[in-house]
Protein backbone atom coordinates (compact mmCIF):
# COMPACT_ATOMS: atom_id res chain seq x y z
CA UNK A 1 0.00 0.00 0.00
CA UNK A 2 2.98 2.46 -0.87
CA UNK A 3 2.05 4.99 -3.76
CA UNK A 4 4.86 5.10 -6.28
CA UNK A 5 5.25 8.84 -5.61
CA UNK A 6 6.00 8.21 -2.41
CA UNK A 7 9.12 5.54 -3.37
CA UNK A 8 10.47 8.27 -6.20
CA UNK A 9 9.09 5.90 -8.66
CA UNK A 10 6.99 8.68 -10.20
CA UNK A 11 8.85 11.33 -12.54
CA UNK A 12 6.36 13.64 -12.17
CA UNK A 13 3.89 14.90 -9.44
CA UNK A 14 2.15 17.42 -8.14
CA UNK A 15 2.50 19.34 -4.72
CA UNK A 16 -1.60 18.30 -4.28
CA UNK A 17 -1.15 14.60 -5.27
CA UNK A 18 2.26 14.01 -3.11
CA UNK A 19 0.00 15.21 -0.34
CA UNK A 20 -2.81 13.03 -0.93
CA UNK A 21 -0.26 10.06 -1.50
CA UNK A 22 1.12 11.06 2.43
CA UNK A 23 -3.06 10.99 3.54
CA UNK A 24 -3.70 7.31 1.65
CA UNK A 25 -0.38 5.78 3.10
CA UNK A 26 -1.14 7.35 6.83
CA UNK A 27 -4.73 6.07 6.39
CA UNK A 28 -4.32 3.11 4.80
CA UNK A 29 -0.68 1.40 5.26
CA UNK A 30 0.30 2.98 8.87
CA UNK A 31 -3.72 3.00 10.56
CA UNK A 32 -4.26 -0.49 10.32
CA UNK A 33 -0.20 -1.28 11.72
CA UNK A 34 -0.25 1.60 14.23
CA UNK A 35 -3.96 -0.13 15.47
CA UNK A 36 -2.88 -3.53 15.52
CA UNK A 37 0.26 -2.37 17.54
CA UNK A 38 -1.42 -0.41 20.36
CA UNK A 39 -4.00 -3.26 20.87
CA UNK A 40 -0.90 -5.31 21.41
CA UNK A 41 0.93 -2.90 23.91
CA UNK A 42 -1.75 -2.33 25.67
CA UNK A 43 -2.49 -6.11 26.03
CA UNK A 44 1.12 -6.77 26.90
CA UNK A 45 2.91 -3.63 28.45
CA UNK A 46 0.26 -2.89 30.90
CA UNK A 47 -0.68 -5.10 33.74
CA UNK A 48 -4.82 -5.61 33.62
CA UNK A 49 -5.03 -2.84 36.29
CA UNK A 50 -3.42 -0.24 34.55
CA UNK A 51 -5.53 -0.96 31.61
CA UNK A 52 -8.59 1.13 32.82
CA UNK A 53 -6.21 4.15 33.64
CA UNK A 54 -3.76 3.67 30.80
CA UNK A 55 -3.42 3.32 26.86
CA UNK A 56 -1.42 3.23 24.25
CA UNK A 57 -1.94 5.90 21.39
CA UNK A 58 0.24 6.41 17.64
CA UNK A 59 -0.58 10.02 17.16
CA UNK A 60 -0.72 9.70 13.64
CA UNK A 61 -2.16 13.04 12.46
CA UNK A 62 1.68 14.32 13.36
CA UNK A 63 2.66 13.22 9.99
CA UNK A 64 0.05 15.84 8.42
CA UNK A 65 1.72 19.12 9.75
CA UNK A 66 1.37 21.87 7.50
CA UNK A 67 3.64 25.39 7.74
CA UNK A 68 3.43 27.23 10.66
CA UNK A 69 1.15 30.34 9.25
CA UNK A 70 -1.29 27.41 8.38
CA UNK A 71 -1.41 26.14 12.03
CA UNK A 72 -1.09 29.07 13.61
CA UNK A 73 -4.40 30.15 11.84
CA UNK A 74 -6.06 26.47 12.95
CA UNK A 75 -5.40 27.52 16.49
CA UNK A 76 -6.29 31.03 16.44
CA UNK A 77 -9.83 29.42 14.51
CA UNK A 78 -9.59 26.92 17.46
CA UNK A 79 -9.74 29.46 20.46
CA UNK A 80 -12.18 31.73 19.04
CA UNK A 81 -14.90 29.07 18.62
CA UNK A 82 -14.22 27.07 21.99
CA UNK A 83 -13.12 24.26 20.72
CA UNK A 84 -9.45 24.38 21.75
CA UNK A 85 -8.21 25.12 25.50
CA UNK A 86 -5.27 27.70 25.41
CA UNK A 87 -3.13 24.58 27.03
CA UNK A 88 -4.35 22.35 23.98
CA UNK A 89 -2.90 25.13 21.50
CA UNK A 90 0.50 25.06 23.73
CA UNK A 91 0.52 21.48 23.31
Amino acid sequence: NVSPGLVGAQETQTYASAEQDLIRFRELTLGPWARNHEAALQRDALLAEEQGDHFVEYKLSALQMTDLKTRYEAHQIGLQNGFFTQNEVRA
